[in-house]
């Protein structure tokens, strides 16, 4: 998200560099989503194979010399929120200066249906008030980043329910 974003800069040397590393990124994404996927099913296999049901015996899954799905899910929770802290706080001057001054743009910029200045514009953004999680509006360009970080999420999702779908398959009663 944050190399497409700067990938839609209109300082040209910043845009073209990172168009080409989105080529290359996409592939390390594809080498690390069907990685974790192959270590899932094959998890998955040996504790069929050696019948296992209960995902939480934790100790007959690690004999059979395979990652049991607990640890996976911990080391997943884990690198969900150290990632999402990388995109910075949901409202930032310093994301809304880098969008005004043409250093990043949003998330697959050109698909976006609006005049893409945003000086009007709202963005909905999830915050913390009197102890509780509400949505407000805010102006488009200060959450910039809360934008990135959503789609982000929502990209990461799609993964994760590929990944479950395969568990699924399997007849494992575990989501992540």
């Amino acid at each position: 998200m944050q190399l497409e974003s700067l990938a839609q800069s209109g300082f040209d040397p910043l845009s073209r560099t990172c168009r080409f590393m989105l080529t290359e990124e996409a592939h390390h994404m594809f080498v690390g989503e069907s990685g974790v996927m192959r270590i899932l099913e094959r998890t998955c296999d040996a504790m069929n194979d050696a019948g296992i049901t209960d995902v939480n015996n934790i100790k007959d899954v690690r004999a059979l010399g395979v990652i049991d799905l607990p640890t996976i899910q911990k080391k997943l929770n884990f690198h969900m929120a150290v990632t999402l802290d990388l995109f910075g706080a949901e409202l930032s001057t310093n994301g809304a200066a880098a969008f005004e001054t043409g250093l990043k743009g949003r998330f697959m910029e050109d698909k976006i249906d609006d005049d893409h200045q945003l000086y009007d514009a709202k963005y909905s953004v999830l915050q913390v008030e009197n102890g509780q999680l509400v949505e407000k509006e805010e102006n488009a360009i200060s959450a910039i980043n809360g934008r990135l970080l959503d789609d982000y999420i929502k990209d990461a999702v799609s993964g994760i329910k590929r990944w479950n779908k395969a568990l699924s398959k399997k007849g494992i009663d575990f989501e992540l």
